[in-house]
């Protein structure tokens, strides 16, 4: 038994060993900016372009997105029932805009929109509705900007399933979906807890070309400590999903931009060689595979080549200070003695009779790189 002994809110810990050896790759997860939480529909080229030169400035190597409400809002082509760009917010050529849009795909006609931003490159996020949230009508609202015009009912011409007359779509599955999303983006960490709650049980599933989608970053929005800033941070990053920034880049503290910038999550998140996530090993609060919004798994861990070694992740997920431990024997990638990453040193090496230890490092700090064994204590 070699304990790590923290009391920190958070702790995150690299401890050296060599990887196992994986030469399958692929694409990356996605390093971005999106427009939504900062500007939401308030957005014109002017601002995606300003967001880009500030990620320029602030050293961060990400491509920006605009999320939503790029197009015109009142109707699609008539012909080709296809999104247009918004001539007016977006006057100049898409080249020089990023090439990474998202939006919601038009109801009625999604097909077509994926078809279209496929053509394009573009992205198209329909954010997963669940089928409890999906309508049993077609949703279309009468359009008085464009009266009288072809279509005689705004957008949605020949409805296949046309609503009652008196169908109340504010207490509709497609209004709760909305109000869903909305609370999905509020930075509160209850929900970021929420969402980290979910993707734990599917980390397995995670690869290359299988990613997770825990939705954007909240860093830097909502009513965050610095320290639960640093815990959503690294827990998005240890699940090498998407990591889109959704803040007001012109407003970004030193002390977030430091949190963003860190080298050993980015290192872990980026790596070339190993697509796999730092995965739950043991949940901490509850017993294992217990699933609960408020209290998710609390212990994972995962082989990084660009670490030279495996990453510990022990976040304090409670509302007070408490302790937590790591014992090398339960972390899945350091626990078979004599395997790969575990290291026999002997008193000239560590002086204290040759007993096992690993190289721990502090990711926040890059400090530490101390030998580790039985019996280190830290508060």
């Amino acid at each position: 038994m070699s304990p790590l002994r923290q009391c920190s809110y958070c702790l995150f810990s690299v401890i050296q060993q060599a990887p196992s050896k994986q030469s399958r790759g692929g694409p990356l997860p996605l390093l971005g900016w999106s427009s939504w939480n900062a500007h939401e529909c308030n957005i014109d080229a002017p601002k995606i372009l300003a967001a880009a030169n500030t990620t320029v400035d602030l050293g961060l190597r990400i491509s920006d997105t605009i999320d939503d409400c790029w197009s015109v809002k009142t109707h699609q082509d008539p012909d080709t029932h296809r999104l247009i760009l918004d001539p007016d917010n977006f006057p100049m050529a898409l080249m020089v805009l990023p090439r990474r849009f998202i939006g919601w795909a038009s109801l009625g006609y999604e097909k077509i929109d994926a078809v279209t931003f496929a053509e394009g490159g573009l992205t198209h996020d329909a954010c997963g509705v669940p089928p409890a949230l999906e309508d049993p009508y077609t949703s279309c609202l009468p359009d008085p900007v464009y009266s009288p015009s072809p279509f005689p009912n705004g957008t949605c011409p020949n409805l296949s399933h046309p609503a009652p007359k008196d169908y109340n779509w504010s207490t509709s599955p497609t209004a709760t979906h909305y109000r869903t999303m909305l609370h999905a983006l509020s930075g509160e960490w209850s929900h970021i807890a929420e969402i980290v709650n979910m993707n734990s049980f599917h980390m397995k599933e995670v690869g290359f070309w299988e990613r997770p989608d825990p939705d954007m970053l909240e860093v830097g929005n909502g009513n965050l400590t610095l320290a639960e800033n640093r815990a959503h941070f690294a827990l998005r990053a240890i699940m090498k999903g998407p990591l889109l920034l959704g803040t007001d880049l012109s407003k970004l503290s030193q002390s977030h931009l430091s949190i963003i910038s860190t080298p050993f999550l980015l290192s872990f998140h980026q790596d070339p060689e190993i697509g796999r996530p730092a995965n739950p090993y043991k949940w901490g609060y509850h017993a294992e595979w217990t699933f609960d919004p408020a209290h998710p798994a609390e212990y994972s861990s995962g082989p990084s080549s660009t670490l030279s070694g495996t990453m510990v992740l022990v976040p304090n997920l409670e509302s007070e200070t408490r302790m937590r431990t790591v014992v090398w024997g339960e972390v899945p990638e350091l626990r078979s003695r004599g395997g790969k990453g575990e290291r026999e040193w002997d008193e000239e090496d560590q002086g204290d009779g040759g007993r096992m230890g690993f190289w721990v490092t502090d990711i926040w700090t890059g400090g530490g790189g101390v030998g580790v064994s039985e019996g280190w204590n830290e508060c």
